[in-house]
């Protein structure tokens, strides 16, 4: 096989790979997020995952590249006045999950995350699950202090009414 025949095969792979890795991927962070009233939705170039609670919105997004070989994933807050527009880097209310991590070298492994590495048995995807359920989720919780859940829960309509 030539190099231009091994590339174009590889081109023709590539969507399969994306679509498989990124499936096992949302499947498992909605593992996670689900149980704790995270509701996923299509956002832009990706999958989110949001909570809104009388005292915020939080969000876990599973950002594509624009390049089709690699995802990033952000998290971010808004207080409970949301607006509906999604919170930015900008203002410091978004940050990319890696982020999270104190060492750099496993920040910069953890932060663009290549398709082909988050197929199959991946052990790239289980330690991003583990940094959402075990860094993420924590982070997340404390913007969400004030009413308890049952209050949230019995208003969710009043919530959700807002948004739109």
């Amino acid at each position: 096989m030539t190099s231009t025949s091994e590339e174009a095969a590889a081109a023709l792979v590539l969507p399969e790979v994306r679509k498989r890795s990124l499936r096992l991927l949302v499947n498992e962070i909605d593992d996670v997020l689900k149980p704790l009233d995270y509701v996923r939705e299509k956002a832009g170039r990706g999958d989110v995952w949001i909570r809104r609670t009388l005292a915020a919105q939080t969000y876990v997004h599973i950002q594509k590249s624009m390049y089709g070989t690699a995802c990033f994933i952000n998290i971010g807050h808004e207080p409970g006045n949301y607006t509906g527009v999604m919170p930015s880097f900008r203002d410091g209310t978004s940050q990319r999950l890696s982020q999270l991590l104190d060492d750099v070298a496993e920040a910069n492994r953890l932060d663009m995350l290549p398709y082909e590495a988050l197929d199959g048995a991946s052990p790239l995807r289980r330690d991003i699950v583990d940094l959402v359920r075990d860094r993420a989720v924590p982070y997340l919780a404390k913007f969400h202090s004030g009413p308890d859940r049952f209050l949230t829960r019995l208003l969710k309509p009043l919530i959700e009414g807002k948004r739109g």
